[in-house]
């Protein structure tokens, strides 16, 4: 007979009566001819094992890094407050404790940091973890694609029939002069090699820097112009 001890996280085993040997036990026979005595002891004896721990849900706090801190990599410090065992080991208190991350450069969104059994402390618990998860915050300039960074760049009709160069300031600081000689229609991308995001296996090696353009027609032309461009473009 299984026992479950309420309340204290104990599990009692019943002795099976057929077959105990204790002091109480009788000289009747239990009918199957062994000779076990049958135990007349009104109390059931218990086997106790060590207080059972259960492990409460892992802890999610979202971590929300800028583009800059995801390029150039970073330290963050985030202060908490838990619960901690006293040394009598029944009562509890609040106390604060800084957890520091080493953001790597090249880091994504969703990218994991666990801090193992920092959660609240128990009596008969297993202190939980706590899971950081990378949340990127949105950049004025730039838009990222796994490693690449993209770039929009605003253009005339003219610039796009005719030719340009682009300027565009680097998240380290530097100033990309880019010319464009083709002809740049809706969909038309310049990739530029290794201007994108370092990568957070290798931060020696980047992703791609990609602009697209969003070329501005103008509102409305005269017959003169309309002319001039039907006659370029034949």
């Amino acid at each position: 007979l299984l026992q479950v001890y309420a309340g204290a996280g104990l599990i009692g085993f019943v002795a099976d009566i057929s077959t105990c040997h204790c002091r109480r036990s009788t000289g009747e026979t239990n009918g199957n001819n062994e000779g076990s005595k049958i135990c007349q002891a009104t109390e059931p004896a218990f086997i106790i094992p060590e207080p059972l721990k259960w492990n409460p849900t892992i802890i999610h706090r979202d971590l929300h890094l800028s583009l800059d801190d995801l390029f150039h990599g970073c330290t963050k410090k985030i202060k908490i407050s838990r619960r901690i065992m006293n040394e009598d080991g029944y009562t509890s208190s609040i106390k604060d404790k800084i957890l520091s991350i080493n953001v790597k450069p090249g880091w994504k969104e969703g990218t994991r940091i666990i801090f193992s059994k920092e959660g609240d402390q128990g009596p008969n618990s297993i202190p939980a973890d706590i899971v950081f998860i990378v949340r990127q915050k949105s950049h004025p300039m730039f838009v990222r694609q796994l490693n690449d960074l993209i770039y929009k760049a605003q253009i005339s009709l003219e610039m796009a029939l005719t030719g340009f160069s682009v300027d565009v300031e680097t998240l380290d600081g530097r100033l990309l002069n880019i010319p464009i000689s083709d002809l740049v229609h809706p969909t038309y991308k310049k990739v530029v090699t290794e201007e994108g995001m370092p990568l957070s296996q290798d931060a020696s090696q980047r992703g791609n820097l990609i602009i697209t353009f969003d070329i501005q027609f103008p509102d409305k032309l005269s017959a003169e112009r309309k002319h001039l461009i039907k006659q370029a473009l034949k």
